[in-house]
């Protein structure tokens, strides 16, 4: 179960010059996006201007949009579409120099091709007066804008190196804090796996002596320091922690301890079952929920739930139940100080900078928030 807070985008390229990365790649370039296209008619008109249209003694300003549709189609397309080939034959690792190397032949014989017969009634007049071109004149007039086409794939191509050793260096970073973010976890759950000598101690005491009184109460309290240190071993398949882990380590805790504070219906936990599988630091719940154990009778509810994908997270409340005493929210404000510092800590050390905990306390309502970010991901059907 992944423990990282954060994905790392797999393309930057600027909208609708990205292609998909599973299909071929002279699939993905033919079907450009609006991006590609405005690009392909940005490039197309520069070229034109470059090789002198505009300016041209015998052209006239209503036959430059002719023209210019003509560079688009020449040019302007087939070096966008070219590109995107290139980019892709990159990803899957061929060499950068031959896939980008090839896009300036490519282009000069599309190019080519696309003003040679087929198109030559359409063609501006003063191109080729009254008879269409040959190839060879099409080759030449495509040749004349070698210099141009080259020295923008060279820049696109070290724009687009720039990104990629960008990403690998974020992709290597996120690597580093997703292994930093799992031994945090994993010390944290063998920190929690530690069974207080006097609680140990005083549970088999206490089974010895039922023992001789009521065996079935001893067998059941047995099992029941059983089943928590159970909760407490991590588990070999999953390298943090989850909510309902947590939740089930509440109870069995509960259960041993004889603490009705965290018993129903003294304390009420509730996930969604998405929420459920949520990862979640150890050692904040249970010291958050001990720390309210002692306000006397007061009630409590902790609820767990997913955020709206929009803003991916799990949040947990934690609330004293309906109608709340003063009492209660009063023990709800005293919880803080180093409780409060050390599951932040905690969070922290998991989850990253973005997790918290603290006090929600207004005039409709008082209660405790634990907002994890970024965390669909860390379920492990997601």
């Amino acid at each position: 179960m992944p423990l990282a807070t954060h994905e790392a985008t797999d393309r930057e390229l600027p909208p609708g010059l990205a292609g998909s990365a599973d299909g071929a790649p002279w699939a993905a370039a033919l079907q450009p996006g609006w991006g590609a296209l405005g690009a392909a008619v940005a490039v197309g008109i520069a070229l034109a201007f470059y090789s002198g249209a505009p300016l041209h003694p015998s052209a006239r300003l209503s036959q430059l949009p002719a023209a210019w549709t003509m560079a688009v189609l020449q040019f302007g397309l087939p070096l966008v579409l070219a590109l995107r080939v290139a980019d892709h034959a990159v990803e899957r690792g061929r060499s950068a120099l031959l896939a980008y190397g090839a896009v300036l032949p490519l282009v000069i014989l599309v190019g080519a091709f696309v003003i040679w017969r087929p198109f030559w009634p359409w063609l501006p007049p003063w191109g080729y007066s009254t008879r269409p071109p040959s190839l060879l004149e099409c080759f030449g007039e495509g040749s004349r804008l070698w210099l141009p086409i080259t020295l923008g794939v060279v820049a696109y191509a070290h724009w687009r190196q720039a990104q990629r050793s960008q990403r690998r260096i974020a992709q290597r970073r996120l690597q580093r804090a997703q292994c930093h973010q799992q031994m945090q976890a994993a010390q944290l759950l063998a920190l929690q796996a530690r069974v207080e000598p006097q609680l140990l101690f005083e549970t088999l005491q206490h089974v010895t002596r039922l023992a001789d009184t009521d065996p079935a109460a001893a067998e059941a309290l047995l099992d029941d320091l059983i089943a928590l240190l159970r909760a407490m071993l991590p588990e070999s398949d999953q390298p943090g922690s989850t909510v309902e882990r947590e939740f089930a380590l509440v109870r069995a805790y509960a259960r041993v301890t004889g603490d009705t504070a965290l018993l129903p219906p003294g304390l009420v936990l509730n996930s969604t079952p998405d929420a459920g599988r949520a990862t979640l630091a150890p050692m904040v719940l249970l010291p958050l929920l001990r720390a309210l154990a002692p306000a006397g009778s007061a009630a409590w509810q902790v609820d767990a739930e997913l955020t709206p994908a929009a803003a991916p997270g799990l949040q947990l409340r934690l609330r004293a139940r309906p109608p709340a005493s003063p009492g209660a929210l009063a023990a709800l404000r005293r919880v803080a100080g180093p409780v409060q510092a050390q599951a932040q800590a905690h969070l922290v050390a998991v989850h990253g900078a973005g997790a918290r905990i603290a006090l929600v306390d207004t005039d409709a309502d008082t209660h405790w928030l634990i907002d994890i970010p970024n965390t669909h991901a860390a379920s492990p059907d997601r």
